[in-house]
């Protein structure tokens, strides 16, 4: 059966406006079910079931578009492409350890192969396969505005905004108060990556189609905040944090659940090291004391929690990393970089 036969069979069959919630989610769920893996390590059928089982963390708005987009696209191995490369490659590959692992493997910057050293620093995000998806893509693609690094200048504003102090440990900054024999080296951080509003025209395509992806997992935040790559240096999406917990929060060690009380969060830890965990408190609250910054967003910090449970819960993260590791990636890219960064990913090569 062609593809535009096997979308034309799904559509006919997908559950309509009327049936229940709970049966469309049951319907996904059977999709995912019955997809027949390509490899013995194509992780599709895990991440989409998995996205499937944090309905809670996503949203329910995002989990209504994520049993849509399940029941409705023809080829599932394609829609998990699609958020690995759009969503979690762009968040995960952006982060510094990872990001050296990589590069140590390329002694020449033409041969590697996700262009981190060119401006963005992001992969390649693959397209939506949902019918109609592209016209989104290109109204993104018209509003976004590519941003500077001004990490001084923000640093400043986040440590006027936290009272000098690591939101999470409440550890003084050692610049603003040199007397304190406990004060710690801080560092301005990005809870949306930063190379997610970095982009030259090259990349503005590629940046518009992860934007799409997060739009349709987490709507919220274009709904709700209007936030866009526009809006990457913006204070709702920084936080002063010291620079030892830095890589582990890039790393999606550790995650900030919402309570009940506003800017009061639990502290989940999935994978942290004796002296992260030392410092890191069972909850904190964010408070601003300057009244010119905003705090962090709850919608923002929701997002990075979601991607921090589907990658544990998924075992994708250890998975990444072991791909990196195991595959010592020339052997895994083509001499020229033309290598999908999804089949790394997907492990179908």
């Amino acid at each position: 059966m062609d593809q535009s036969s096997q979308a034309s069979s799904l559509l006919s069959t997908a559950p309509s406006a009327s049936t229940s919630f709970l049966d469309n989610r049951q319907a996904a769920k059977n999709r995912v079910d019955g997809y027949a893996p390509k490899s013995s390590d194509d992780y599709t059928a895990t991440l989409l079931r998995t996205l499937l089982d944090h309905k809670t963390v996503i949203g329910l708005s995002g989990f209504k578009n994520l049993i849509d987009d399940v029941i409705k696209t023809p080829d599932l191995g394609l829609l998990a492409e699609h958020y690995m490369t759009s969503i979690f490659v762009p968040c995960t590959m952006t982060d510094s350890r990872l990001r050296k692992k990589i590069e140590s493997h390329f002694s020449e910057p033409n041969r590697f192969p996700f262009s981190f050293k060119a401006r963005g620093g992001t992969p390649t995000a693959l397209p939506t396969p949902r019918p109609g998806g592209f016209d989104d893509v290109d109204d993104i693609a018209a509003e976004i505005v590519s941003q500077k690094r001004d990490q001084q200048r923000l640093k400043k504003m986040c440590l006027d905004r936290d009272g000098g102090r690591c939101m999470v440990t409440g550890f003084t900054d050692h610049k603003r108060f040199p007397a304190d024999e406990r004060s710690i080296r801080t560092q301005a951080v990005h809870i949306i990556p930063f190379s997610l509003g970095d982009f030259g025209e090259a990349q503005r395509r590629s940046i518009s189609t992860s934007w799409d992806a997060i739009y349709r997992m987490f709507p919220d935040i274009r709904s709700r905040i209007n936030f866009s790559a526009n809006s990457i240096n913006e204070t709702r999406n920084v936080m002063t944090m010291s620079e030892n917990l830095h890589p582990t929060f890039g790393e999606f060690g550790f995650c900030f659940i919402e309570t009940e009380r506003p800017n009061h969060y639990r502290i989940e830890k999935h994978q942290v090291t004796w002296g992260v965990g030392r410092d890191l408190p069972e909850y904190v609250t964010f408070t601003a004391h300057s009244g010119f910054h905003e705090l962090p967003s709850p919608e923002l910090l929701r997002i990075h929690a979601a991607i921090t449970r589907v990658l544990h819960a998924s075992g994708l993260a250890e998975a990444i990393d072991g791909m990196l590791r195991e595959r010592q990636m020339l052997r895994c890219f083509a001499e020229d970089g033309s290598t999908p960064v999804s089949r790394l990913f997907l492990g179908v090569f």
